[in-house]
């Protein structure tokens, strides 16, 4: 090889190595995080115990008949609300209307035996003054008197029990309530007190039952105990209602009865609260029975508390905590106490003070320690109504 080829190939080597190597680029310094904070915000918070329950009538009524007889007519729709004393079946009255007018031609048959036989009793006492009859003729005379009175009695029973009957062959509604279907149609006998017709149900008010551990119960008791709490009345509990597509508990009522005992098995004791319900100028009445709903208690009175938006609170294995801003805009956890959810916000019972700077956008860019830049973000909504 000539020096000249040497020479190249040395250049061609030592160019390819300068091409390999890497070049130190300039790097610069790393931007803090932007971070969007918040403060707590005081709120007056009363807090509750939350349950579900099942709405209940008042009252349920088997619609059956008094009377025997073919049933003539319907006078109500299926389902229709019905007021009180409104007729809903019509049963036969011809049969009893024969049987009233037997029981008035009864009575004026032994109303005019027993003045005839009155009418005899005068005349024998007449007669008895001046010793025309003997005592024993009076005697017996006074006897049938008695008899036909009571057999004038007993035809006015028989009449009252008759027309009584003839009354009854309108069977009303016993309630005001919402009728279920009627379960035998026109044409078919029915038995007097056995066959049931359709049944009734109250619907205002209308009673809720639920059942509240027994924790919640001695706190709620030794609340009243205290004075904190303000019974409506004498025993009563107020609660609040909804039903699952409602918000705001908007429903106001009062635990106005409790079980006598707890149940073992559950350590629960069963309440009922009772709701109006009343009917609007439109369509049908809100609540029925068998409802699933949400009630709540209160379990003291209102309160000032701080809150903070939901999504700041924190969860790990350990404990719950929030990330706030200190004065040198380093990020610090801190643990904190929860209470209930208001809205989309969340009570902090422990572990904050007005004034804190939480972070609530940007946390999962940020660990305890580093500095972040602060966005601060919208002023937090108060919870509604």
């Amino acid at each position: 090889m000539s020096r000249g080829s040497i020479l190249f190939l040395l250049l061609f080597l030592f160019l390819s190595a300068l091409g390999c190597s890497p070049v130190a680029l300039p790097v610069a310094d790393k931007e803090p995080p932007r971070v969007g904070v918040t403060q707590p915000l005081l709120i007056e918070h009363t807090d509750y115990a939350n349950y579900t329950g099942r709405t209940e009538a008042k009252q349920t009524i088997e619609v059956r008949s008094r009377v025997a007889g073919y049933l003539k007519e319907l006078l109500f729709q299926d389902g229709a609300e019905i007021a009180q004393d409104t007729p809903m079946f019509l049963v036969d009255r011809e049969p009893f209307e024969i049987a009233v007018q037997k029981a008035q031609a009864e009575i004026r048959r032994v109303t005019a035996q027993s003045e005839q036989i009155a009418a005899e009793v005068k005349r024998l006492e007449d007669l008895l003054k001046s010793n025309a009859v003997s005592q024993q003729d009076y005697e017996e005379a006074m006897a049938n008197k008695l008899s036909s009175e009571a057999a004038v009695d007993s035809a006015r029973a028989t009449l009252a029990d008759a027309e009584l009957k003839l009354r009854y062959t309108s069977v009303k509604a016993p309630i005001t309530g919402v009728a279920s279907r009627a379960l035998v149609t026109p044409g078919n006998l029915i038995q007097a007190d056995q066959t049931l017709l359709t049944t009734l149900v109250s619907v205002d008010p209308i009673y809720v039952y639920f059942s509240i551990d027994s924790p919640t119960l001695l706190k709620f008791r030794e609340q009243v105990r205290q004075g904190k709490l303000i019974e409506k009345s004498p025993g009563t509990i107020p609660v609040e209602m909804e039903m699952e597509t409602q918000t705001g508990y908007p429903w106001k009522g009062i635990v106005e009865f409790a079980e006598n005992r707890f149940d073992p098995a559950t350590g629960t004791l069963e309440l009922r609260a009772e709701f109006a319900n009343p009917k609007p100028t439109q369509g049908t009445r809100e609540l029925s029975p068998g409802l699933f709903v949400r009630v709540r208690i209160p379990l003291g009175p209102p309160r000032q508390v701080l809150a903070i938006p939901d999504r700041c609170v924190q969860n790990d294995l350990v404990e719950q905590f929030v990330y706030v801003v200190d004065e040198k805009n380093q990020v610090v956890r801190r643990p904190v106490e929860t209470g209930s959810q208001v809205d989309s916000l969340r009570v902090i019972e422990t572990g904050l003070v007005a004034g804190d700077r939480v972070i609530e956008r940007g946390i999962q860019k940020v660990v305890p320690g580093v500095e972040v830049q602060i966005e601060t973000s919208a002023a937090i909504p108060p919870p509604g109504p």
